[in-house]
């Protein structure tokens, strides 16, 4: 989630057999700030 241009929150998904494992929430400043975003190829 990023309100207002500012990344807030992280949701971080684990996919095992078509089905989702695990779903990670980040909201730390100091991680969310490590990351780095980007869209997928085309």
């Amino acid at each position: 989630m990023a309100p207002l241009g500012r990344l807030r929150l992280l949701l971080s998904f684990t996919v095992a057999e078509g089905l989702i494992t695990e779903i990670d929430v980040i909201a730390d400043a100091d991680q969310l700030r490590a990351v780095e975003l980007g869209a997928p190829a085309e």
